[in-house]
């Protein structure tokens, strides 16, 4: 964009998006990105992920070791924590809600230090999610 517009934009012209979670990984945990056994063994594609509106059961990949491990969410400011938004059925780790994930990364040192990644989902104007 060139220059912010004087008139107010059409809403099919804007999409704004809120981070509600972030995804760290347990510090007791191990992952892998390659299929070696771990606690939580991701995709290898993991990153091709972000920015991406995805459906309920998008696989991120598989638990391993245990089975006992589950991402540690922290909630935005205003979301509900009690909300489910992966799915451990049968050892896989599936989205079990619409979202966006962000920042994914494959590199075990950014997960340790910081993140797994965040989701997002779109908002309205108004700042309320939009519901789909």
């Amino acid at each position: 964009m060139q220059q912010f517009p004087d008139h107010r934009l059409p809403d099919g012209d804007l999409d704004l998006m809120k981070t509600f979670a972030i995804i760290k990984v347990p510090t007791d945990a191990s992952l892998s990105y390659d299929g070696t056994d771990a606690d939580f063994r991701l995709r290898a594609d993991l990153d091709r992920l972000n920015f991406s509106e995805l459906d309920p059961g998008v696989v991120f990949g598989t638990l391993g070791g245990s089975a006992k491990h589950r991402f540690d969410l922290v909630m935005a400011e205003g979301e509900r924590a009690e909300d489910e938004y992966f799915d451990y059925t049968r050892g896989k780790i599936r989205l079990s809600q619409r979202a966006i994930p962000a920042m994914l990364t494959l590199d075990q040192s950014a997960v340790r230090l910081d993140c797994l990644g965040y989701l997002m989902h779109r908002i309205g104007r108004d700042g309320r999610r939009i519901p789909g």
